[in-house]
């Protein structure tokens, strides 16, 4: 420094005094490029902190310290190099080679301390992955290590998009597990059940739980237990049994047939399959003792082919069937439904048979003179004209009665010298109580010389039919083709009186509005018509006298088809 102190002054004595700083900067920055040592170029910038070669004095004192730390290669030389040059041209890869050194340390060490104090030096530095890759497994290692249910939580809480993630969960998973099954309580596996609901073990907990369900539906053993235990498991290991535990308890609580029925039917291998039998048994023949009807009891023995009461059944149907209270009591009801009820529970009894008559007599009717003979009604009779009977009619017996009076059917007038009147017409009477019934009877004359009955007539003799037999032939037909009322006696008078023509025109009407009642009433038309349904009954008209009258009856016809069968049937 001496040296270049003395050149400077000999030099400044041979230059001008305006140039010397220039020249001294110059003869100093030439001397430190001749020296190029480190404290040279310190002294050049001390002396000349803004000079002409100021940054390239920079530079160089940069290189030359980044050159002695990368000598030194400690983390000490680099701190001191970024101390020195903190804007320097290497301080990057001064702090590189610092931050490769801790993690090297780091490593060497191999401790939780060590990386993590490696991180909280360098959150985001080149080695942070790796460093909390190994703390990951560091952690990993301690919860495996504690195995714990919290060391697992604490891991997952630290890293939760750890790679052991997968792992500790299915640690818990197991460890929650174990502690359910170590409690094995009802709420050890609904807790387990919470906090794993996609747990490896949720079905085993479920069928856990379904054992504790069922054991406390067993334990308080009502239908509100079992009805819960179904609620909650529809699709559980106990579902059978707890149906028929619940249909039982059903069955009991009602003591009801239907209820001991449906048991028997939804579990014929249950377990109280035979009480249920039993108390069917006992129910069935209470409903049979108190019904106390042969078809009950029969009921009984159906159902019970081996009942308890079998012999009692028995020997209950022989007493009733000889017992005359049942029918009497239908008769005394008198209705359809109580001798069909009667039918129905008392079969086999002595007096079925004589039901079935008085239901037949009910329902379909019995004619008027059988009833007469046997003393089930009574009557009265009186004249009304040639065309009806007055009939007033009673029973004589408990129950109701439908009387029928026949086609053919014959009432004989008390007073000689008045005509029988043949019934054309059946007529019916409902009998439901005992008072009397009026019905109006359509007849016909059956005696034409002889006076037709009036309201002072009565008819003490009443036949089942006519006395002649071709008159009990027509008497249907003619109710059949139902003609009017002079072609019906017409044709009655044939038969019974063997009438002519001129006989028959014996039966005079009424014109309207005209006084004269002498009005022929059969005439050629009505006469043909009666002729013609006598010959479809079957009678032969030809040996009848009217027949002689065919001519005349001919003549009096109009063109048409009734004459043409007239015509015809003469020719034949």
């Amino acid at each position: 420094m001496k040296k270049l102190i003395l050149f400077l002054v000999v030099l400044a004595v041979g230059l001008s005094i305006a140039n010397l700083p220039l020249i001294a900067e110059e003869i100093t920055w030439q001397w430190v490029l001749y020296k190029g040592e480190l404290e040279n170029y310190k002294f050049y910038l001390q002396t000349w902190p803004s000079g002409r070669y100021a940054s390239v004095a920079h530079a160089r004192v940069d290189r030359i310290n980044w050159k002695n730390a990368l000598a030194e290669n400690t983390v000490a030389g680099y701190e001191n190099y970024l101390q020195n040059n903190p804007d320097g041209r290497y301080v990057n890869e001064a702090k590189r080679r610092i931050e490769k050194f801790h993690w090297q340390d780091s490593l060497k060490e191999n401790s939780v301390e060590a990386f993590e104090r490696y991180l909280q030096l360098y959150p985001n530095g080149q080695y942070a992955a790796e460093a909390r890759s190994k703390l990951d497994e560091f952690h990993w290692q301690e919860a495996v290590a504690t195995n714990t249910v919290g060391s697992y939580e604490r891991y997952l809480q630290l890293y939760p998009n750890g790679k052991h993630v997968a792992e500790a969960q299915d640690k818990l998973d197991t460890l929650h597990w174990q502690e359910a099954q170590n409690k094995d309580t009802l709420e050890s596996y609904q807790e387990y059940l919470q906090l794993q609901p996609n747990g490896k073990y949720i079905s085993e907990a479920l069928s856990r739980i379904d054992d504790f369900d069922w054991q406390e539906a067993t334990a308080v053993h009502t239908t509100q237990s079992y009805q819960t235990y179904l609620d909650v498991h529809p699709d559980g290991k106990y579902v059978d049994q707890a149906l028929e535990e619940l249909h039982w308890q059903e069955a009991v609580a009602g003591n009801v047939t239907s209820l001991y029925e449906r048991y028997l039917r939804l579990h014929p291998d249950g377990k109280y399959v035979t009480e249920a039998e039993s108390q069917l048994d006992a129910l069935r023949w209470q409903q049979a003792t108190s019904a106390n009807t042969i078809r009950a009891y029969q009921d009984y023995m159906r159902q019970h082919p081996n009942g308890a009461h079998l012999l009692e059944a028995e020997a209950n149907i022989t007493a009733l069937r000889s017992d005359p209270a049942p029918y009497e009591q239908a008769l005394q009801k008198g209705t359809l439904m109580a001798l069909q009820q009667f039918l129905t529970n008392y079969p086999g009894h002595e007096m079925e048979e004589e039901a079935r008559l008085v239901l037949q007599e009910i329902k379909e009717g019995r004619d008027l003179v059988s009833l007469l003979e046997e003393k089930k009604v009574e009557i009265e009779t009186e004249g009304n004209g040639l065309t009806s009977v007055i009939v007033r009619v009673r029973r004589l017996v408990p129950y109701q009665l439908t009387v029928r009076v026949p086609v053919g059917t014959l009432f004989v007038p008390a007073r000689s010298g008045v005509q029988n009147m043949v019934v054309t017409s059946e007529e019916v009477a409902q009998l439901k109580d005992d008072g009397w019934t009026e019905v109006s009877v359509a007849t016909a004359c059956a005696n034409m010389a002889l006076s037709a009955p009036d309201s002072e007539d009565y008819f003490p003799v009443i036949r089942r039919s006519p006395y002649q037999p071709e008159l009990a032939t027509v008497l249907p037909i003619l109710e059949e083709a139902d003609p009017s009322y002079d072609v019906l006696q017409a044709a009655i008078w044939i038969i019974t009186d063997n009438a002519t023509y001129e006989e028959l025109g014996i039966l005079v009407s009424c014109l309207p509005f005209i006084l004269d009642c002498d009005v022929r009433a059969i005439e050629e038309e009505e006469a043909a018509q009666a002729l013609q349904l006598l010959a479809e009954a079957g009678i032969d008209i030809t040996q009848k006298r009217i027949w002689a009258d065919r001519n005349r009856i001919l003549q009096g016809l109009p063109e048409g088809e009734l004459k043409s069968w007239l015509e015809n049937f003469s020719q034949a």
